[in-house]
């Protein structure tokens, strides 16, 4: 979790350069999902990631009872 807030930090910070901004920007892959899966679809991906990183750290827990 600290990790995507740190990267989310270093990309406000590189997003002040414009020619930085359109670089970051052209490497989404947000368009080419949701067109390939539409909106609904994009959307559950999201969730199911979620809901995999969830399980994945329930079982880690578990295992170290």
């Amino acid at each position: 979790m600290a990790g995507g807030a740190l990267a989310g930090v270093v990309v406000a910070l590189l997003s002040v350069n414009e020619s930085i901004y359109n670089g970051l920007a052209s490497l989404t892959l947000e368009p080419a999902l949701a067109g390939a899966l539409g909106e609904g679809g994009y959307e559950l991906l999201g969730a199911l990631a979620f809901a995999t990183l969830a399980i994945v750290l329930w079982r880690v827990a578990e295992s170290r009872r």
